[in-house]
Formats: C-alpha cells, sequence, structure tokens
C-alpha cells in the first residue's frame, strides 16, 4: 500500500520564514541565501534544505547549508517514526559555494 505524500506544516513554515531552522539548529540566523536561478531555488525547497549566513553560540558568523528530514506519513506507516512531523535528521555543513548554483559566499554577500 503505498500512502500520499503530505507536506508537514513545518516544512511549510521553514520555507517561509527562519525560526524553526534557528530553534531546530540552534543559531543565530542572519541571511538566507536564494539562488538566482528559479531551478536551483526550487531544489532546495523541495530537499528541504536552506543556506544561511549564520552563528553558533556567538561565534563569528560562517554560510552553512542545513537539512532537515521529517517523518511524513510513509514514515509512520512503515514504523520508522511514531509522529508525523518527527526529527528524522538534521544536518548542516559549513560551505564557501552554494552548491547549487556555484555563487562564492563571504561576508560581503551575507
Amino acid at each position: 500500500m503505498r500512502i500520499k505524500y503530505v507536506e508537514h506544516s513545518k516544512l511549510t513554515e521553514m520555507k517561509n520564514d527562519n525560526k524553526c531552522w534557528e530553534e531546530w539548529f540552534g543559531c543565530e540566523i542572519f541571511k538566507r541565501h536564494w539562488c538566482k536561478d528559479e531551478i536551483c531555488q526550487n531544489q532546495l525547497i523541495t530537499q528541504d534544505a536552506a543556506i544561511f549566513y549564520n552563528s553558533y553560540e556567538k561565534t563569528d558568523p560562517t554560510w552553512g547549508y542545513f537539512h532537515i528530514w521529517l517523518a511524513d506519513e510513509q514514515e509512520v506507516y512503515d514504523g520508522e517514526a511514531e509522529d508525523i512531523g518527527e526529527v528524522m535528521s538534521l544536518h548542516s555543513y559549513g560551505i564557501n559555494y552554494c552548491p547549487l548554483c556555484g555563487e562564492r559566499l563571504n561576508e560581503s554577500s551575507a
């Protein structure tokens, strides 16, 4: 049986606001990178990922690639999660270039 994917409300919120990202990753976000190319922008959105100029615990700000995976109905059905919206994994990586559009990210682009 295949269950239809339904986007969790937190994912919709994350696409429009940085507060969820700050809470989950424990950082302060100063700026969000949006690729100029619409195809790249859509890839970030569909991957539930974002690129931020951010700081952890008052450290010097850096650019980072952030990705989150929240459980959907299929993961709950398969027994991999207890609730829809449960955080399955969080990842963040320091970056100097956008992995999608290739733009160099530095302080002046922040």
